[in-house]
């Protein structure tokens, strides 16, 4: 995934290739694609050599565009971690990364607490997390499983989490929050974030005739919510949410995970790149529902 942002940072020895807008790193006898990465203090772009995010002593390197901005930058801020100003105005690519929270992360104490609280978020997917780390300035950690993928972790506190808080954010947040306090444009995008998350889709059949299920689970006043969501804004049925177990769900169709997916992806944004590839490998513009 590429930052957007505005001005770019090109230290000696890198150029830009015309064709494919990548860094390229020159050495005495070749060159090295890089890739664009966001600074934590300043957001500028500015290159890295990658292996997604080079991970040494399991932290991601390289966050900052310069010496100047790492002595800037507000991470060193006593009991603060991450860009303090996080949240403020919530963006798009922030809904998203509020959507992901509210599947996958953890709030760990709380405003109340005399050290204040910090947010957690885990994830099994390197670009995911190396995603949801440049938008809160934050840096990745890796924790090795025994026989497992590693999980990568982000971490941030102070203001943003204070921010998340007053939106809805709580801790045991997967068996009693509801949806956040969104603008209506923001919806869209903290879906994704949800669904990238806590959601699910699939083929199966032969491969002359594959067709896609899909759903999302989490508790039930967020279930209902998004089923009513989705039905107003992506045309899927409404449904009361299931139970299984602990959870509650919903779950679509060929033909309503095709139009779930159009909602998801129609404005673009951050999102994670195998869950909307299996929707793009199931096929065709979905069809009209009968009667309508």
């Amino acid at each position: 995934m590429k930052p957007s942002t505005g001005h770019r940072v090109l230290p000696n020895r890198w150029t830009v290739d015309a064709a494919s807008d990548s860094p390229i790193y020159s050495l005495s006898s070749r060159s090295v694609k890089g890739r664009w990465t966001l600074c934590g203090h300043c957001r500028a772009q500015f290159p890295t050599l990658h292996k997604p995010g080079v991970l040494t002593a399991g932290r991601v390197r390289a966050q900052f565009c310069s010496n100047r901005c790492s002595k800037l930058s507000q991470w060193s801020r006593s009991g603060r971690s991450g860009n303090q100003d996080a949240f403020s105005s919530v963006t798009a690519e922030e809904a998203w990364l509020i959507g992901l929270i509210w599947a996958d992360g953890c709030l760990v104490g709380n405003r109340h607490d005399g050290a204040g609280g910090r947010v957690e978020l885990d994830s099994v997917d390197l670009d995911m997390a190396t995603e949801a780390a440049r938008i809160v300035g934050s840096t990745v950690r890796e924790k090795q499983q025994a026989g497992r993928k590693p999980i990568y972790r982000v971490t941030f506190s102070g203001n943003p989490v204070d921010r998340l808080e007053a939106i809805g954010l709580e801790q045991r947040k997967s068996f009693t929050a509801g949806p956040p306090d969104l603008a209506d444009g923001l919806v869209r995008h903290f879906i994704r974030g949800l669904f990238d998350g806590d959601g699910t889709v699939g083929l199966y059949g032969p491969p002359q005739r594959r067709r896609l299920t899909s759903g999302v689970v989490g508790n039930h006043q967020m279930m209902a919510w998004a089923a009513s969501e989705l039905s107003s804004r992506a045309g899927t049925p409404t449904r009361e949410p299931y139970r299984h177990s602990s959870i509650w769900g919903i779950r679509f169709n060929h033909y309503d995970s095709l139009r779930l997916a159009d909602f998801l992806y129609g404005d673009g944004g951050p999102h994670l790149a195998r869950k909307r590839d299996l929707f793009t490998t199931g096929g065709l513009p979905a069809q009209p529902r009968p009667g309508s």
